[in-house]
């Protein structure tokens, strides 16, 4: 187990730098070559830059698949012992899922069969959230953007199954669009919960220099959608479809100010997951839960391949507890002593 949760950990770090340098590059630096200003060798830079972005995706989608199925792994193997065979069950079901995510790679798409992956994803999605629901192992903030991160999906889950479905569903478009805002609202509304489950306990809100960056990028994204509204443009909108998978504002529709505050307290909650003295094991301000809350940037709201369902996926791992790479301080310190212990015991 020592050795699965250290490849772990690489694994994370490996993946939160290979996979941010993806979304970096392949889904939000290359959506600068739309603006129509950029020419020349600005835009041959920017495009560069993006084909360094869809290079990095395939070895994005084998950290990922790797780490879903080493969690799976750990999940199995710590459960196993406590014989709770419901556990046992999910960690086969989850591991299952990723192998069947990287053969749906490989197989020719068809319609029966995409259904049936959005399907399998969805019921891992709601099998970790409903778990955690009804566990007390955290706050109820924490649960609470869980069930809202479960819920969200779902709106794209059926946007997406409605589109497979095709003719067989009469009359839907309207439905469609609303199950899908809908969707995106909820996924807008969780770093609310988030930063109530990582902040208000240690009441950490007064970092002003933590606040830096939180605040500059809303003030960016703020003064985008002005600028947008002021000269008739939609850049900001587009720009955030692709990076974030959001399309309310691409559709013209005055959100921009919650999406705003939004993303402020998301990247608050991420630092201060990042910056927290220590793991304990009823703290939710840990690494575990700040890689969580950086897999779901990388995830987005609209799952569209299927490295992005598998990124959702250790997205609620982390953040359910289901995964925990970075293990807490006082586990940490007893499986230091075990050496120490075991001497003393042969020496005695």
């Amino acid at each position: 187990m020592e050795e699965s949760r250290w490849l772990a950990r690489y694994a994370t770090l490996a993946l939160a730098v290979v996979g941010g340098l993806e979304w970096l590059l392949g889904r939000t630096v290359s959506r600068l070559a739309s603006a129509p200003p950029l020419q020349g060798t600005a835009r041959d830079i920017i495009e560069g830059l993006g084909r360094v972005g869809y290079f990095l995706v395939s070895p994005t989608f084998m950290l990922v698949a790797l780490l879903v199925l080493l969690a799976a792994l750990q999940l199995g193997a710590s459960v196993a012992r406590g014989k709770s065979t419901v556990a046992v069950v999910l960690a086969s079901y989850l591991a299952v899922f990723a192998v069947f995510a990287v053969a749906h790679t490989l197989l020719e798409q068809q319609a029966w069969l995409n259904i049936t992956f959005n399907l399998l994803s969805a019921l891992a999605i709601w099998w970790l959230a409903v778990r955690f629901l009804f566990s007390d192992l955290y706050s109820r903030a924490a649960r609470l953007g869980v069930l809202l991160l479960a819920l969200a999906w779902t709106g794209w889950y059926l946007y997406v199954l409605r589109q497979l479905l095709g003719d067989r569903v009469a009359d839907a478009g309207q439905w469609d669009l609303a199950v899908l805002s809908i969707g995106e609202l909820l996924a807008v509304l969780a770093p609310f919960a988030f930063f109530m489950a990582v902040v208000a306990p240690a009441k950490s809100w007064g970092r002003k220099r933590r606040w830096v960056l939180p605040v500059v990028l809303a003030l960016v994204f703020a003064a985008g959608n002005i600028a947008d509204t002021v000269f008739n443009q939609g850049f900001t909108g587009v720009f955030t479809t692709w990076s974030l998978g959001f399309n309310l504002l691409d559709y013209g529709v005055p959100f921009w100010p919650l999406y705003a505050v939004s993303a402020a307290l998301f990247f608050y909650s991420m630092l201060t997951a990042f910056a927290s003295d220590g793991i304990t094991s009823n703290s939710y301000a840990n690494p575990n839960t700040g890689f969580g809350l950086f897999f779901l940037l990388l995830a987005t709201y609209s799952l569209q391949v299927q490295y992005q369902h598998l990124l959702a996926l250790l997205s609620v791992m982390l953040l359910t507890g289901t995964f925990v790479p970075f293990a807490p301080r006082e586990e940490e310190a007893a499986q230091a002593n075990k050496p120490l212990l075991a001497g003393k015991q042969a020496q005695s």
